[in-house]
C-alpha cells in the first residue's frame, strides 16, 4: 500500500465535505481575530495577493471588503471550499503551482504547509516563494503538541495527529524551514 497515495485520497476526501466549507464555519471569534491580524500583516506596496490553500475563503473575501485596492486571487484544492471565494480562483496543489514566476506581489499560505508531508513540503515551499515577486505571508500553529491530539490507526498501529499536521513549528525550525 502507498501511504501517501492513500493519504492524499483520505484528505482529498475529507476536504470535499460541504459541512467543512459552509458559511460562517470558520468565521468564530478565534479566525475572526486571526484573519484582522493577518490583514493587518498585508505589507502597504502589496497590489496583488494569491492566497495558496485560500479554503472557503474567509481570509480573501475579508481581504476585499477591507483593502479592494488589492487585486486578489485564491488557490486551493477543494471545489468545494473554492465555491465560497468571492474573488478569482484556481484549483491547484500547493506542490504544482500553475501560475508564471513572481506573478503577485504577496502569496498567503495560512494554516497549510503543516498539512505537507515531508517529502513535499520543500517543494511546495518553493513553489510559493516561486510566485512570489517581493512576500510571502505564512502562518502555522505554534509550538503544537501532535502527539496530544493523535489517533492510531487499528490495523497496522501507526500514530497520527488527528488535524492531518505533519511538523509543529516553533520559532527555530519556522525559521529553518524558510531560509
Amino acid at each position: 500500500i502507498n501511504f501517501r497515495n492513500v493519504m492524499s485520497e483520505f484528505e482529498q476526501k475529507y476536504y470535499e465535505y460541504s459541512c467543512f466549507w459552509e458559511n460562517g464555519v470558520l468565521e468564530d471569534k478565534e479566525n475572526r481575530q486571526r484573519v484582522d491580524t493577518t490583514i493587518s500583516l498585508i505589507p502597504q506596496d502589496v497590489r496583488s495577493l494569491l492566497d495558496a490553500g485560500c479554503g472557503n475563503g474567509v481570509f480573501l473575501n475579508a481581504v476585499a471588503q477591507r483593502k479592494p485596492f488589492i487585486d486578489l486571487h485564491g488557490f486551493d484544492r477543494s471545489l468545494d471550499a473554492l465555491q465560497y471565494v468571492k474573488v478569482p480562483r484556481t484549483v491547484g496543489d500547493v506542490t504544482n503551482i500553475q501560475i508564471p514566476d513572481r506573478t503577485y506581489d504577496c502569496v498567503s499560505c495560512l494554516e497549510v504547509v503543516e498539512h505537507i508531508p515531508y517529502p513535499y513540503y520543500k517543494k511546495a515551499v518553493s513553489e510559493l516563494a516561486r510566485v512570489s515577486k517581493k512576500y510571502l505571508l505564512i502562518s502555522v500553529p505554534y509550538n503544537e503538541d501532535l502527539l496530544h491530539d493523535s489517533n492510531q490507526c487499528p490495523a497496522c498501529k501507526s500514530r497520527f495527529n488527528a488535524n492531518l499536521h505533519f511538523p509543529s513549528y516553533d520559532v527555530n525550525t519556522f525559521t529553518k524551514s524558510f531560509e
